[in-house]
Parts: structure tokens; C-alpha cells; sequence
């Protein structure tokens, strides 16, 4: 957590309190010992000149008469905060103009309510806080909106769909979720003809139409383990751990990213190595030619052979 943040939640906690917020309970709100937040209260004093006083076995409060002259400095967003809202507007511009606008302009007037009562002008929020998408497919509204309704009614759907080789298929689906990733729109849902679960992208579907049969319901716990599980957007049961090498110009920034929930990471001298289950490699090919030429594929060999293998086939393109 930043300093920042950490002084906005302390500030909250004792913010309109009448009587002492005892340490103990200050502890639990931030999921630290007693000693810590003793220090972060300290760094909030005098950094900020924050009016903080410690009523002997009582706990922490703001002083009643200090407190009427002092103000919680700069803006009152955590960085949570400020990526949560950004996503949040995004989203509604996406939808503005589908069949949910007025609901959704409701939803936007009380964003900017929000932010109005925390010191943001929405405004300017809106317009100089944005989201650049890149590699988004164009997704057909009403496509979106029927993929949407089979999830929410529980209600079959037909689907033409085209996968990423061109193969077009007719398809009968019973939708379980929708899932937005890396800009783009997909539905896990459960495949009539191939008697299994599979994820879909929605900007892949040619045609759609709501059934009026009643959809396969399937388990979350299933759901996670056949869909969640392995690495990216493609489904299936984990099969592989990649072990990643990355060498010293991009470690730290690798270091720093969240690829996998299940990943491991470890520095090997200046080398940082990550491990990440997966199940179809495509996905997880592309994200390592980012690094390329400072990642090394370790483990397994098949996967080193299929980077291989492209990067034959790429050279010879550039020749």
C-alpha cells in the first residue's frame, strides 16, 4: 500500500469519530501489528500536521477544536481508488449507447457524485484520466447484449462462430459468464456439440439469437478449475509450467508484474526466473516475444521449441 493510501484509510477511520478509535481495531483495518500502525500514525503527524491525539487507554481520535481548521491535504482518491473509477467510466462509455444508456447514465451521475464529494471535479477527471485500448476487436452491440442476456436469464443461445483459423461452426451454447480481458469481449460458456466448456470470443460470433431453452448451469468451482486455472484467456486444465528466464535489462520490470495468481518468481543473480501453469500456449508465446530478445524459454522443451520454431519462421520472413 503507498504512503498516500495509508494515510487516506487512517484518515477515514477517524474521520466524524466522536469518541477514540482504539489501536487494536485500527490494527485489523489495516492487517498489521499495533507497532506498525502506531508509526504510520506518527508519519501522518507530521507529515501532514494531522491533528492526531492519543487518549491514554482509550485509543486515537482527531482533536475536536484542531481538527475544525485542518484539512486532509491533496486528492482524495487512493490509487485503488483512481484505477477503480477510471475502469468504471470507461466502462459506461463503452455502453453508453446500447440499450442500458439510461441506466447506465443513472450509474455515471452517482460516479460523479462521488467524486464531487471528494474534492474531484468529474470533469476533469473524465478528461484527463483515460483508458488507450489497444488490440480491441470491434464487438457488435447486439451481439453483446444477447450473449448478456443468455447469462443473466439462464437461456440457451445459437451462435455462428468463426475461431482464429477461419473455421466457421454452428454452435448451441448455454452461457455461464462474461468476461472482459485485454479489451476485449469473451463468453465462457458451456458447447453443446463438443459436450464440454469453452471460451468464446464474442467479436468471433457472425450471427446470434436467443433460444428459449433453459441453459446448462455449471459449477463455479468447475468453472475456475476448467477456464481459470491455466494461463490467459484460453481454456482447459493446467498441463505445463513454463520457467522463464529474463535477463537483466527487463527482470525488475518483469519482477513486477502480476502474470499468473499461481506464479513463482525468484532472482537468479541478476536473472529473475518465473514459472507459470498453462494449458495452450498461444497466448503465453505472444507475451514472451514482448521480451524477446531477453527472455529464455527453459522449461518445457516443447515450449522452447515452439518459440524456436516462430522465430525460424519469423527470421526467414525478414530475410
Amino acid at each position: 500500500m503507498e504512503k498516500f493510501d495509508r494515510f487516506y484509510q487512517l484518515h477515514q477511520l477517524l474521520e466524524d469519530r466522536r469518541y477514540p478509535v482504539a489501536i487494536s481495531t485500527l490494527a485489523d483495518a489495516f492487517g498489521k501489528s499495533e507497532k506498525t500502525v502506531r508509526r504510520y500514525i506518527t508519519q501522518f503527524a507530521e507529515y501532514y500536521r494531522a491533528p492526531i491525539v492519543n487518549i491514554p487507554r482509550r485509543g486515537y481520535m482527531y482533536d475536536p477544536e484542531a481538527v475544525e481548521s485542518w484539512h486532509f491535504p491533496g486528492l482524495w482518491l487512493t490509487s485503488d481508488e483512481t484505477q477503480s473509477l477510471t475502469l468504471l467510466l470507461d466502462i459506461l462509455q463503452r455502453f453508453g449507447n446500447g440499450l442500458l444508456s439510461k441506466e447506465l447514465g443513472s450509474a455515471k451521475s452517482l460516479i460523479f457524485k462521488a467524486l464531487e464529494a471528494r474534492g474531484v471535479s468529474p470533469e476533469l477527471f473524465e478528461n484527463r484520466v483515460r483508458i488507450i485500448s489497444v488490440g480491441n476487436r470491434q464487438t457488435k452491440p447486439r451481439h453483446l447484449n444477447i450473449v448478456t442476456e443468455g447469462v443473466i436469464s439462464r437461456k440457451q443461445i445459437e451462435a455462428q462462430y468463426v475461431d482464429y483459423q477461419g473455421m466457421r461452426s454452428n454452435r448451441i451454447l448455454s452461457p455461464q459468464r462474461l468476461v472482459h480481458y485485454r479489451n476485449n469481449w469473451y463468453m465462457d460458456a458451456w458447447c453443446h456439440q463438443k459436450d464440454g466448456l469453452r471460451t468464446f470470443s464474442i467479436a468471433r460470433i457472425e450471427t446470434i439469437e436467443l433460444l428459449t431453452m433453459e441453459a446448462i448451469s455449471v459449477d463455479d468451482d468447475e468453472l475456475d478449475q476448467e477456464l481459470s486455472s491455466s494461463y490467459g484467456i484460453f481454456s482447459g486444465i493446467i498441463l505445463q509450467v513454463a520457467l522463464l528466464r529474463f535477463l537483466p535489462k527487463v527482470a525488475m520490470e518483469v519482477a513486477s508484474q502480476d502474470w499468473h495468481s499461481s506464479q513463482e518468481g525468484e532472482w537468479d543473480g541478476k536473472d529473475y526466473l518465473l514459472k507459470i501453469p498453462y494449458s495452450d500456449a498461444r497466448e503465453l508465446i505472444g507475451d514472451v516475444f514482448r521480451y524477446m530478445p531477453d527472455v529464455v524459454v527453459e522449461e518445457p522443451v516443447e515450449l522452447r521449441d515452439l518459440v524456436a520454431g516462430n522465430l525460424e519462421k519469423s527470421l526467414a520472413l525478414h530475410k
